[in-house]
């Protein structure tokens, strides 16, 4: 899973793989069966120490073995898994996040799984529905009844999955432990349905100090049933150290790239006196800018030689902008030093905007 989700391989490709290949690499060559073409996959250390780690448990042979055999010893042949990626939001061309997942999806895919996105939405006339792909499998209707209900109402989830004999649900975790997500992920369980359970960040209880109430009592009822909830599935991924969250057991894996879908820069400008820096994301208090525009405030202090500017792509909540309860706001710190024309908001773009934006 960890091979196919860092690197986006076909499953025909890590079939043919060797431990020679891949343990205690940096980096490692393949010629890809589908395509022919010769691929360079890059291995972080935290990858490396699981492939070190699966070596140890596996036990193989040699390390001429394959990296995947049955526990007969044999080579495994393609078999293609019915998966359901299963949000509790939905999608938006700008967020990172979204690309994230859809590069999951695509990671899954190209290990020759099918699979079905579920996500749910707010259509343009109001209505509220949750949807595989583009159908809509239930549509809760208008207003706060409908609001409320697609909280507690995950029926057709379960439907879909036993009608379309899915044998996998891939949850990205939305902080939102309670009865009804439990008794969905138990009666999946029942039917014999795998549950993975992905936590994008752990620890995250810190992340939502200073949120409104409303989003505060949530993250307290998910407190109280997140152990139930990860008894109910068979492992939680995650992107830490940790080898147990919540009393569940965790599959580590890594964030990866889609280098297919962000062309890699190959012009690199000669000009020193001049640098150009770039911080894309949804911002968020976490991410640190806060520190980046103070830096560049306190290098304008003195002369310069080299005149650096800072863009940001990518929506920025106001808390950020204005009196930001966790760190200075963005504006605050920018008319402190007088750094207003060396930091540049570009607001929320799409890819082929940002490659141009990078270009220039």
């Amino acid at each position: 899973m960890a091979m196919g989700c860092f690197t986006g391989l076909r499953i025909s490709d890590i079939l043919a793989l060797r431990w020679r290949q891949i343990l205690n690499k940096d980096e490692f060559c393949i010629t890809e069966i589908k395509t022919g073409k010769q691929r360079t996959i890059r291995l972080n250390p935290q990858l490396q120490q699981h492939i070190r780690d699966c070596y140890e448990h596996i036990s193989p042979i040699g390390i001429n073995a394959p990296i995947l055999i049955s526990q007969k010893g044999t080579v495994f042949t393609i078999q293609r898994i019915n998966i359901i990626y299963l949000l509790f939001h939905g999608l938006s061309p700008y967020s990172g996040i979204s690309k994230k997942i859809l590069h999951q999806v695509k990671g899954f895919e190209a290990c020759g799984h099918r699979v079905s996105l579920c996500t749910y939405s707010i259509a343009d006339n109001g209505h509220r529905a949750r949807m595989i792909n583009d159908e809509i499998i239930e549509d809760y209707g208008t207003g706060k009844p409908a609001a409320a209900k697609r909280r507690v109402s995950y029926q057709c989830i379960y439907r879909y999955a036993i009608t379309h004999q899915v044998e996998l649900i891939y949850v990205r975790s939305f902080h939102n432990a309670n009865p009804f997500t439990i008794r969905l992920f138990s009666k999946l369980r029942k039917a014999g349905i795998k549950i993975a359970m992905e936590i994008p960040t752990y620890p995250y209880d810190s992340e939502y100090a200073g949120f409104p109430l409303v989003t505060r009592l949530g993250i307290q009822v998910d407190k109280v049933f997140r152990k139930t909830l990860a008894k109910h599935v068979n492992a939680i991924v995650t992107f830490s150290d940790y080898h147990c969250i919540f009393g569940q057991r965790t599959i580590q894996i890594s964030n990866g790239v889609d280098f297919d879908s962000i062309p890699l820069k190959k012009t690199v400008s000669k000009n020193t006196s001049v640098i150009h820096l770039l911080g894309v994301a949804e911002v968020h208090y976490w991410h640190g800018y806060d520190h980046l525009i103070e830096g560049l405030g306190k290098y304008y202090q003195n002369p310069a030689n080299t005149t650096v500017f800072f863009h940001i792509a990518g929506g920025i909540w106001k808390s950020e902008m204005h009196d930001s309860q966790h760190a200075p706001g963005f504006y605050e710190l920018i008319n402190k030093y007088h750094i207003e024309k060396y930091v540049i908001f570009h607001g929320q773009k799409m890819n082929e905007e940002k490659t141009n934006g990078t270009k220039k």
